[in-house]
Parts: structure tokens; sequence; C-alpha cells
């Protein structure tokens, strides 16, 4: 039995993740949280820790012989000042890495963010792909990510970073509500070409991203961008709109280059009104939506991944009352090839409940 810890547990993604290793077999799963939730998830045993306090992690890690963890929780832009995006989410890694050497802890996943690789981008991007991070968000993770493979490297933790685009799905409380409200009002302008394309990843396609990861169980430290679809951004406001509203009205456009220009005004405006925290718009959300979005992800692909979530998946799961139960994945029918590319007798072969 696969024992994983999931940090960020009561998050969109870190709940979604939970959802989707809920429904197969091979797991027991825990939930770090810094408050138990009155709502628990059925299966999923949850352990109370603060990223800025290591000896709570050594704490919640204490005895349990946790073979992965996989790290989602940290600091996000809404109302976060600038420093507590290190203060979580550098230092609070660090914590964490050092807490997970003590407890033996096998392997180390840490779902980053593509908004490391900057604005200047030749599309497709690649992982390898030169990073240039520009808000203090994007600067955290990318710091992380490199505290992570030197120290994984240094310590023998096999380590993966998953970097995937703009999340959303169930429990969404960041990227929808604003989205939502501004759909709702027309307000929502498509900046740039109506056809440019942007990208999204749901919590389950992150699993199974997850899931194929742990099999592949290489020693080196390796990076992979997360995708489930691609899609116009026209066409992501009048779906969502058709849904809300029940009509498609007259949209708002403007010019890709009056979008970016009026975003580093607003971080210079911020720099001078609020320097302690990062603006609502600033030029990485300028390109996420204003500009083509997509990343290449074959080398994911080239695991076995498959993206189960599409955009219908996605409003569906954000707006009915019922969750999105995780589809099946095609590669755990192959159960001969999979079985023969577990490494070590701990992790046994998942299957389908």
């Amino acid at each position: 039995m696969e024992k994983l810890l999931i940090t960020g547990a009561t998050g969109c993604t870190g709940l979604g993740v939970l959802r989707y290793f809920s429904y197969r077999n091979g797991y027991e799963l825990y939930g770090l949280v810094r408050k138990i939730p009155t709502q628990p998830l059925d299966g999923v045993t949850y352990v109370t820790g603060d990223f800025t306090d290591y000896s709570s992690l050594l704490e919640a890690l204490k005895g349990k012989d946790i073979d992965t963890v996989l790290h989602i929780g940290g600091a996000i832009r809404q109302k976060t000042k600038n420093k507590d995006f290190y203060r979580v989410n550098v230092d609070g890694t660090n914590n964490l890495l050092k807490a997970c050497k003590n407890a033996n802890v096998k392997n180390f996943l840490f779902v980053s963010t593509t908004s490391v690789y900057g604005t200047k981008l030749e599309f497709p991007v690649k992982e390898e792909h030169k990073t240039k991070s520009i808000g203090h968000y994007s600067k955290s993770k990318l710091a992380a990510e490199f505290l992570v493979q030197i120290y994984c490297e240094e310590n023998g933790l096999n380590a993966v970073i998953l970097r995937p685009p703009i999340i959303s799905g169930r429990y969404d409380r960041h990227f929808y509500p604003i989205v939502k409200n501004l759909v709702k009002r027309n307000i929502f302008p498509i900046i740039g070409k109506a056809e440019h394309l942007v990208a999204f990843a749901h919590p389950y396609d992150i699993a199974q991203a997850v899931e194929l990861t742990l099999m592949e169980k290489t020693t080196k430290v390796e990076t992979y961008n997360v995708v489930s679809f691609n899609i116009t951004i026209k066409d992501f406001i009048r779906r969502l709109e058709k849904k809300l509203v029940g009509k498609n009205r007259f949209k708002i456009h403007i010019p890709y280059l009056i979008a970016y220009l009026g975003a580093f005004l607003i971080e210079l405006i911020g720099f001078v009104t609020f320097p302690k925290r990062e603006p609502f718009f600033n030029r990485e959300y300028a390109v996420m939506i204003g500009k083509d979005w997509i990343f290449e992800t074959s080398k994911l692909e080239a695991l076995g991944y498959k993206p189960i979530i599409t955009i219908e998946q996605i409003i569906d799961d954000i707006m009915k009352e019922e969750p999105l139960i995780p589809p099946k994945t095609e590669y755990l029918g192959e159960f001969e090839e999979v079985a023969e590319r577990y490494r070590t007798k701990e992790l046994q072969v998942i299957r389908e409940e």
C-alpha cells in the first residue's frame, strides 16, 4: 500500500487530487492541513501542520511511514503579502523537504506553475524553455523549484516538478469567482485576438500526472507540463456565459499591447501605493489571457498521459451540485505493461475499484 500525503488538502487542487486517489486502490491517503475540515473526504486521514513551523511538519510525518509527499499547498496571489510568498512557498518548502528527509520519505512531488516561464515565450512552451518569472508568486514558485531540485539530488529523494497552467474545477476559490462576476456583468474583455488559445488544467489530470510519474521512479529530478485542454478565450467566455446567464452578449475587445502596457502601469502604481502586495492585474495575467498560452506535454504523454477532463466537464464540476467522478484512465487497462514499470516491491499495482 502506497502511503501518500498531500499538502494543501483543502484547496481546489488538493481536494481534487485527493478525490481522484480516493477512487483508486493501492493508496493510503493523508491530507496535511492547518485545521481539520468540518466536511472531511471519506478515506482520508487528516494531519495538522504549518509550512512555517518545521516541528509541526515533523510531527505530522512522525510514525506514519509516508512513501510519497505531494506538495500542493502554499501562498497564492489573492490578498497575500509579498514577503509571505517567500516565507511560505520557499522557506515552507525547505521545511517540508527537511521533514521528509527526517521521516525517510522516498518520493517528493512539487506542483509549481507555468508562470515560471515568464512573458517572452515561443509556443508551445517546452519544459526546457528558459524561466524568467515576473510576479512575486511565480518568483517564489521558481525559487522553490530550484530548492526541490538541489535538495532532492543531494539527499537521494526521487523528485518530480509539475507545471500546470490555469487550474480550475470544483472548490476553485480564486480564478472562477473573479471570472464569474466579470462575465455576469458582461465586463470580462477579450484581450488580444479572439482566437488565441488558453491552457487549463483540472486537478484530476494533475493527479493522473502524479500517478504516472510515481510509476516511473526516476532518480533524476524531472519536470513536466500538465495540461487538460486548450481553448480560445472567446469560446471559453461564451461557454461560461451561456451557463451563467443563458445567452451570449456583445464583448469588449482590448488590443493586447494596450492591455500589456496597462498591466505594467498597474504594477508601477501598485509598487507606489501598495508596495507590500502584488497587484490584482500584472503582465503575467496579460500574457496568460491575452496571447496564446499553450504548453508542450509530449514528455508527460510519453509516460502514458492522456487528458481525461474537457472544458464541459470543468464547467459542470464548478457549477453542478454533485462533484465530478474521476473518469477512468486508459493506461490502467494495460496491467502487465504498467506492472513492469514499478521499480520497488513496496508500491502496489493500482486498479480500478
